[in-house]
C-alpha cells in the first residue's frame, strides 16, 4: 500500500497526482483510462472537479454512472490538499478544502468471488457535480454522504456503484438509480448508532459491504472493501492516525465533522451547517 499527499493548485494538478500515484502502483493509464487487473475507470476533469466512470472493459460500453468530488453548498477552492491511498486494486482519494471541508473519490474491485460481474466498483461525494446547491441533508437514518449509501428523497447523496452481474450490469446509489441500489449501510445501521463506546469512547472499524435488493424482498452482499471502514469520529480529529494491532488507519470525515449534531438528525440545515455529523472512515495506512 502506498500513501500520497499534497497541494493542487488548479483541477488538473490533482488529476494528474492521482494518475501518478496509481501509476507508481501497477496501474496502466491510456486515455485517461486508468486500468489494472481487469479493473477500468475513466477520470476526466469537469469545471472544478475530477469525474470518474467505471467500466467492465476498455471499450467502456457496460459502464457505470458517474461519481465525483463535490462541494456541499459551497464551492471546491484552490489550492487544496489531496490524500490517496493507493492498495493493489482499491484507490481512495480525499481533498480537503476551505479548512474543514472534505470530499472524496474512490474505486477499486472488490475480492469476493462467486459473483457473475467482475467486482467493479466506483464512489464519490456526488455524481458527476463540483457543487450541489441544494442545502439540506439527509435525516439520521439516510446516511446520504457516505459511500454505498441509501439515497431518498433526492437528497445530498454519494454516487457509488458496483458491477456485480446478478439481475444486471450494475447497482448503483446514484440520483437515478432509486430501483437499482448497492448499499451498505444498512446491514450496519446498528452497530453505527452504538458507537464510540462508553467504556473508553473509542470506536469499532465497520466493513463496507454493499449489499443489492433482490426479488421477493431479499438482499444480497455482492462485495466487500479490504482498505476501507466506516467509523464514528466522536474522539478522533480529521486526518488523525490510529493503530490497531499491527494496522493503521488514518481518519476522514465525509464532508465536515460537528459533535453538538453528531447524527446530522432533525430538518434540513442551513449551508452554514452542512455537515456529516461524526460519521467518518477509516483507510488503511501505511505511512508514518
Amino acid at each position: 500500500m502506498a500513501y500520497y499527499t499534497g497541494i493542487a493548485q488548479t483541477p488538473e494538478v490533482l488529476l494528474s497526482a492521482l494518475h501518478n500515484a496509481c501509476l507508481d502502483n501497477g496501474w496502466s493509464l491510456n486515455n485517461n483510462i486508468l486500468s489494472k487487473n481487469g479493473c477500468y475507470v475513466k477520470t476526466y476533469v469537469n469545471g472544478v472537479t475530477i469525474v470518474i466512470q467505471g467500466a467492465i472493459d476498455n471499450i467502456f460500453g457496460i459502464c457505470s454512472g458517474t461519481a465525483s468530488y463535490c462541494a456541499v453548498a459551497t464551492d471546491i477552492s484552490y489550492p487544496l490538499t489531496y490524500h490517496v491511498h493507493v492498495h493493489d486494486l482499491e484507490v481512495y482519494s480525499f481533498i480537503n478544502f476551505n479548512v474543514d471541508r472534505y470530499s472524496y473519490l474512490s474505486f477499486g474491485q472488490s475480492p469476493i468471488g462467486g459473483i457473475p460481474g467482475t467486482g467493479n466498483w466506483i464512489s464519490g461525494t456526488c455524481d458527476g457535480r463540483s457543487r450541489i446547491s441544494d442545502t439540506s441533508l439527509a435525516y439520521q437514518d439516510d446516511f446520504c454522504h457516505m459511500m454505498f449509501s441509501q439515497r431518498e428523497n433526492n437528497r445530498i447523496s454519494t454516487s457509488s456503484f458496483f458491477h456485480h452481474g446478478i439481475d444486471g450490469q450494475w447497482s448503483g446509489t446514484g440520483k437515478n438509480e432509486v430501483n437499482s441500489k448497492a448499499v451498505a449501510t444498512l446491514e450496519c445501521y446498528p452497530a453505527m448508532s452504538y458507537q464510540p463506546n462508553k467504556w473508553n469512547g473509542e470506536a469499532i472499524l465497520i466493513p463496507i459491504r454493499p449489499v443489492i435488493y433482490r426479488p421477493q424482498q431479499r438482499r444480497t452482499i455482492v462485495g466487500q472493501l479490504r482498505h476501507a471502514f466506516y467509523i464514528r469520529i466522536d474522539n478522533y480529529e480529521p486526518l488523525q492516525i490510529i493503530s490497531i494491532g499491527n494496522r493503521k488507519y488514518k481518519i476522514y470525515p465525509w464532508i465536515r465533522k460537528n459533535t453538538e449534531n453528531r447524527s446530522f438528525s432533525g430538518s434540513a440545515q442551513t449551508s452554514t451547517l452542512i455537515h456529516s455529523g461524526t460519521y467518518g472512515v477509516a483507510v488503511s495506512y501505511d505511512g508514518d
